[in-house]
């Protein structure tokens, strides 16, 4: 199935990794975003091109359409209906820009865009007195489940779960099953791969993400460094609400929510 999306030279270059299929008993299911009507048409018709295909269920995400039902959202809310925020999106990533009187103002802006259960994740370049927007800070990384995971130095693991934050949306860290270096067994000399390992499930701050590939998520740091974050502790954590719908790629299991204090 996805050998006939990327046979379709426009949508191999524009919406191809934005979309996800799945197949049932025949029946294709297509999620995800894409930038326009037509990309939608074409990934459906690519779907149905397939023999054995018994049917397609369309449920790509238009752009033009994300941005209506945020900029609907906004004006509906009393925190900012006053306000005048460029609502843009970018394959489901929906983008603030503008000025606001206020950090509160900004910050409501944001949950508010997130609210809207289709919406992949929140880009808040919103300016406001006193706040400064760190680029940095507003980039949005989704490592898929079951990705390998690698330091600069080895392979450390595999994807688990994400943890997200609901005000925008965006994955905050990851859970990473792998081996670590036992760290109260080896001295800092040691290399890597010569260190004694023990298998950790390890919560990464998606700030050490360098990049990600197809089939990898590169960290900036070392195994070692790696080591030191902490373990995934499933009561410093919750499970979303029943009702909440998940960013495209994850499902409900696949995300957790960290727990407030």
């Amino acid at each position: 199935m996805d050998n006939a999306l990327w046979a379709d030279d426009i949508l191999r270059v524009t919406d191809f990794d934005a979309v996800n299929v799945t197949v049932e008993n025949g029946i294709v299911t297509l999620r995800g975003h894409v930038v326009t009507p037509l990309n939608r048409l074409r990934a459906e018709n690519a779907a149905r091109s397939v023999t054995g295909v018994l049917n397609v269920e369309n449920q790509l995400v238009l752009d033009d359409d994300l941005v209506i039902d945020v900029a609907q959202a906004l004006d509906s809310d009393k925190r900012t209906h006053r306000e005048r925020v460029f609502v843009g999106a970018q394959r489901g990533i929906i983008i603030l820009n503008g000025e606001v009187p206020s950090a509160a103002v900004r910050e409501a802006a944001e949950e508010v865009a997130a609210s809207v259960p289709q919406v992949r994740g929140v880009v808040n370049y919103l300016r406001a007195p006193h706040v400064v927007v760190d680029p940095e800070e507003q980039q949005i990384l989704e490592p898929p489940i079951g990705r390998g995971v690698y330091a600069t130095d080895m392979l450390l693991g595999r994807v688990e779960r994400v943890i997200i934050d609901p005000r925008n949306r965006r994955v905050t860290a990851f859970v990473a099953l792998g081996n670590f270096p036992d760290l109260q067994h080896t001295d800092e000399q040691g290399l890597s791969d010569e260190r004694p390992q023990q298998e950790r499930h390890v919560v990464v701050p998606i700030r050490a993400v360098g990049f990600e590939t197809d089939s990898s998520v590169l960290l900036d740091i070392s195994v070692g460094e790696a080591a030191q974050y902490r373990d995934f502790n499933p009561a410093d954590f919750i499970s979303p609400p029943e009702n909440w719908q998940p960013p495209y790629p994850y499902h409900r299991n696949d995300v957790l929510f960290e727990r407030k204090a």
